[in-house]
């Protein structure tokens, strides 16, 4: 069944080769562990989901993934331009 509703929304959005998680955090994770490495560095807002907080304040600096948490996350992207 994943597969059925996977299709439908690709052709919704577009798109090919989409995946499905659980939830919201499953989906995040997955984002940031396939997409980041030791060495990289993330800028989020400090407004973030707490769960997404965290993951970015503790869990991604123990794989070697420097992240910085801003206030005004839009003067932050400005900056690092």
């Amino acid at each position: 069944m994943p597969t059925y509703w996977r299709k439908k929304i690709d052709g919704l959005e577009g798109a090919s080769g989409g995946i499905i998680t659980g939830s919201g955090m499953a989906a995040i994770t997955a984002v940031f562990l396939s997409q980041l490495k030791t060495g990289d560095h993330v800028i989020g807002a400090d407004q973030l989901y707490g769960r997404t907080l965290r993951m970015m304040s503790d869990e991604l600096p123990r794989l070697g993934i420097e992240t910085s948490l801003v206030a005004e996350f839009s003067a932050a992207i400005g900056a690092a331009e």
